[in-house]
């Protein structure tokens, strides 16, 4: 069980990452110093709620990972880590993982069809091989930044979404 204090410090190292504001930290650091129910995770949820039955970690975990599926089928890239965002939105941390996830993929989106436009002028193939690599790179590097319970923001990501 994660110690109150515990529960502190991430909040503050979310705070640096800027993932939330002074104010926001203020207020959730009072809920957890004034909660007498130490049962609560870092999100003020009961540590018995699981998103489709996973961790917290494993649920943004496999919401970046997800992106992936679109190699095996077309489409399924897109479709299931918007699904898993928009399925539990209300937590908070999986709202921060999902906004990420679907800036990205709104901006890679405008990448490839950039590069596609640029064919014609000889960079575009070079433009739609980078965009791919960082792609892997991006997705590979935020997995690994939400296995450890961090917020994972992608490099190069517009953000669209706020």
């Amino acid at each position: 069980m994660t110690s109150k204090y515990d529960k502190i410090e991430q909040l503050n190292k979310l705070k640096k990452e800027g993932a939330i504001t002074d104010e926001e930290f203020e207020a959730e650091k009072k809920k957890i110093l004034s909660s007498p129910n130490h049962n609560m995770n870092l999100f003020g949820e009961h540590d018995e709620d699981h998103p489709w039955g996973l961790s917290l970690n494993n649920y943004c975990l496999l919401l970046h990972v997800s992106q992936f599926f679109g190699f095996l089928i077309p489409g399924l890239g897109l479709a299931t880590p918007i699904v898993m965002w928009l399925s539990n939105k209300e937590n908070e941390l999986v709202d921060l993982h999902g906004k990420n996830v679907a800036n990205w993929i709104i901006t890679k989106a405008i990448f490839y069809v950039a590069g596609f436009f640029l064919i014609f002028v000889f960079i575009g193939v070079p433009l739609l091989a980078a965009v791919a690599i960082l792609d892997i790179i991006f997705i590979i590097q935020a997995t690994l930044k939400a296995s450890k319970g961090e917020i994972a923001g992608y490099p190069l990501s517009i953000k669209f979404i706020k």
